[in-house]
C-alpha cells in the first residue's frame, strides 16, 4: 500500500506542476504572478524551481516547494515584520523550552506537551523565568486557507487547544513554518493562521521579529524569523543585520554581554530526509551568522545538534554557530550521523536553553513513548556548554 500512496503522491505533484507550467505559457496574468514571486538573484540554482508549483491565495502568488524548503511570494503581500519585544529578567537564569513541527494530533505529541510542561515547573522551582519558543509547522498538512470560522476552529482543535498547558505555565512564542504557507497540494493564509494563534495566547508579535530580555547583569536577543519566505525578503535579511549591529553595539556600550539566538524554522544544515536542501540558508545570513551563539529550528521531524567549530580551514568569515534542531514533537523520521553531528535521534523530545550571565547550556530531552518499557519515563543529555568570553 505504501508504494501506491507514493506513486499517487508523485502523480499528483507532477500533475501539478504540469498544469501550473501550463498556466504560465498560456495566461498572461498567471505568468505576472509567476515574475512577481521571483527575486532578482535566486540564492538555490534556477532548477530547483521544477519542484515547485504555483498557487494563488488571497490575491498573492507564491511557489512553492515541494518539500516546502522555500516559498518565492510577493513580500508586500505579506503581514510586516520587524517588531521589537522587550522583557525585564528578574532572575539571574532564563530557560527556554523548544519544540516543533507539531502539526498533529497524536499521543506522542500529548506526552511530549506533559513533558515539556513538567519541565517548566521545574524551572520555576529552580529559580528561572521560563518561557516556551515553537519553531513552526504547527499544522498539518496546512493551516488555515482562509478567516472563516471553520478555518479557524480547525486550528484550534488541530493544536492550539493542545498548548494550553504550556501556555498557562510560560509564554508561549511562535514562528511560522511552510505549512503555515500550505503545501504543494493547496496553499494556506498566514494571516488566518495569526489571528487564529493570537486568539489561543500565543505570542507572534509579526511575521518576523526580536525578543530582548535584559537582566542587570546580561541580556539576550533572540531573533525570529520568517525562514520560509526570506529567500525572496530581501527586507528580513537586512533587518537582521541592522538588529544585529544594534545588539553588539549595545553590548559594548553597556559593557554588559549579550547572547544572540536565531530561531528559525528551516536549519542550516542537517542529516534528515531534507539533507542539503536548505544550504542556501547559509548563504543568505552569511553577514549574520558570525555573530550568532546559537540557532535553534526543527522542519526535519528528528533531534540534532551540530557543531560546526570543528569545520577545518574555517575563516572568521565563515563561523557557524551550533545548531539545535528539534522536531520530534508530534512524530519522528530517521536521522542519520553526519560530519558535524554531536547527537542525532529520532525519539520524541524537546529541546531546553538555560541562559545566565555567563553560560548557555543546551540539554535535549528525549521521552520514552514505548507503554511496554513504562518505566523508563525519558532522561536528558547535555550537548552543549558555552561561555561567553
Amino acid at each position: 500500500m505504501g508504494w501506491w500512496n507514493r506513486s499517487l503522491q508523485f502523480f499528483e505533484r507532477t500533475t501539478l506542476a504540469w498544469l501550473a507550467n501550463l498556466s504560465h505559457a498560456s495566461d498572461a496574468k498567471a505568468s505576472a504572478d509567476f515574475n512577481n514571486c521571483m527575486p532578482v538573484v535566486l540564492p538555490f540554482p534556477k532548477a530547483r524551481l521544477h519542484n515547485t508549483v504555483f498557487q494563488m491565495i488571497n490575491g498573492r502568488s507564491q511557489l512553492m516547494d515541494f518539500h516546502g524548503s522555500f516559498v518565492l511570494t510577493e513580500i508586500d503581500k505579506l503581514p510586516a515584520g520587524g517588531k521589537v519585544c522587550n522583557f525585564p529578567l528578574q532572575t539571574p537564569t532564563a530557560t527556554f523550552v523548544l519544540f516543533g513541527d507539531m502539526g498533529a494530533p497524536s499521543e506522542q505529541r500529548s506526552q511530549v506537551i506533559q513533558a515539556m510542561n513538567k519541565s517548566l515547573h521545574d524551572s520555576k522551582c529552580n529559580k528561572s523565568t521560563p518561557f516556551v519558543i515553537g519553531l513552526g509547522d504547527w499544522m498539518y498538512p496546512r493551516g488555515p486557507t482562509d478567516h472563516s470560522k471553520s478555518q479557524i476552529n480547525l486550528a484550534h482543535k488541530t493544536i492550539f487547544h493542545a498548548c494550553q498547558p504550556l501556555i498557562k505555565s510560560a509564554p508561549l512564542y511562535g514562528i511560522l513554518g511552510n505549512h503555515e504557507y500550505g503545501d504543494e497540494i493547496a496553499p494556506a493564509n498566514p494571516e488566518a493562521f495569526l489571528q487564529a494563534a493570537s486568539q489561543a495566547g500565543i505570542v507572534i508579535p509579526s511575521r518576523y521579529y526580536q525578543l530582548e530580555f535584559d537582566h542587570k547583569e546580561f541580556g539576550i536577543d533572540c531573533f525570529a524569523l520568517d525562514t520560509s519566505t526570506i529567500a525572496t525578503d530581501v527586507d528580513q535579511v537586512q533587518w537582521l543585520t541592522q538588529q544585529l549591529a544594534y545588539s553588539v553595539a549595545r553590548e559594548t556600550r553597556e559593557a554588559m554581554p549579550r547572547w544572540r539566538i536565531i530561531a528559525a524554522h528551516h536549519p542550516l544544515e542537517s542529516y534528515g530526509l531534507h539533507e542539503g536542501e536548505t544550504l542556501f540558508l547559509k548563504s543568505l545570513l552569511s553577514t549574520a551568522l558570525p555573530q550568532i551563539h546559537l540557532y535553534i529550528c526543527g522542519h526535519e521531524h528528528d533531534m540534532e545538534f551540530l557543531d560546526f567549530s570543528d569545520k577545518l580551514n574555517q575563516k572568521p568569515s565563515e563561523k557557524l554557530p551550533p545548531m539545535l534542531l528539534t522536531g520530534t514533537t508530534s512524530y519522528s523520521r530517521s536521522v542519520q550521523q553526519g560530519s558535524f553531528s554531536q547527537y542525532a535521534t529520532s525519539v520524541a523530545g524537546f529541546g531546553h536553553l538555560n541562559i545566565s550571565k555567563d553560560r548557555l547550556l543546551i540539554d535535549c530531552f528525549e521521552i520514552n513513548t514505548n507503554k511496554l518499557a513504562p518505566k523508563k519515563q525519558g532522561f536528558h543529555k547535555t550537548v552543549y556548554f558555552d561561555t561567553l568570553n
